[in-house]
């Protein structure tokens, strides 16, 4: 008799099947039953797990598949396509709701120059570390994502603008505490935020006003969190709610 971790402990009897494709173990079936099975069922119970093990398979292969498809390899992060599509699904879902969404939009500053300067290599390494400084400093609740190139995206589902701000502003803290470069040249990054609908009625729009403050913070000095006004965007100029360290060096 083998007892794995699973089933050795149970009470009663049980039964164990491996689901085998290909010579490999994907899963098993765990049968827990009063009596005995008799030979009869046991076979038939074989044998629908034999059956079952390579659509299992498919399902899973399917699955990891479609998670590729969606996911950035080099951070970890959902990709531009599975950005688009959760924003779509928590706008809508903020409509039923009726709570806010805040977005925030974020870019590295002087990418280009980390590239130029310490190769890509050390490039692919700042923008995994942003990936990973995203993911531990958002709630559960919050999705992450890489936008495209250095540009990254934060959906945050019932959260005001005050809200925003905070995680905004705490994101924008840890980025500037990764220390990959060398204490002669730092990470840091521009932020933009906007919330639905008290900032825009649709996605298409919440993203381009988030964006449209993210370019604000990169005129008052990069390294700062804006948040998108219709004033200040007519003007150009500093919102009531920019927030921020001092400068990096442009």
């Amino acid at each position: 008799m083998i007892g794995c971790d699973l089933c050795f402990h149970l009470d009663g009897r049980t039964s164990c099947n491996p689901l085998l494709v290909g010579g490999e173990v994907i899963g098993s079936v765990l049968m827990a039953h009063a009596d005995p099975l008799s030979e009869e069922h046991r076979l038939r119970v074989r044998d629908s797990v034999t059956q079952a093990a390579p659509v299992l398979a498919n399902l899973r292969n399917l699955g990891i598949a479609q998670l590729r498809a969606a996911t950035d390899s080099l951070t970890g992060l959902p990709n531009a396509r599975a950005v688009q599509d959760t924003l779509r699904l928590l706008v809508a879902q903020g409509s039923r709701m009726l709570w806010p969404l805040g977005a925030v939009l974020l870019d590295l500053d002087h990418f280009k120059e980390i590239n130029d300067r310490f190769g890509h290599g050390v490039g692919d390494e700042v923008l995994a570390a942003v990936g990973v400084a995203l993911q531990s400093t958002v709630r559960e609740s919050d999705f992450v994502g890489r936008y495209g190139g250095e540009e990254f995206i934060m959906l945050l589902p019932d959260a005001d603008r005050d809200t925003t701000l905070q995680v905004a502003e705490r994101v924008r803290s840890a980025i500037a505490d990764i220390d990959i470069l060398g204490g002669d040249s730092a990470v840091t990054a521009s932020f933009g935020v906007a919330v639905f609908r008290e900032d825009a009625a649709d996605a298409a729009r919440l993203v381009r006003n988030a964006d449209r403050a993210m370019y604000r913070a990169k005129a008052n000095g990069r390294n700062r969190v804006e948040m998108f006004t219709l004033d200040a965007d007519a003007e150009g100029g500093s919102s009531p709610g920019a927030i921020g360290a001092t400068p990096a060096a442009s």
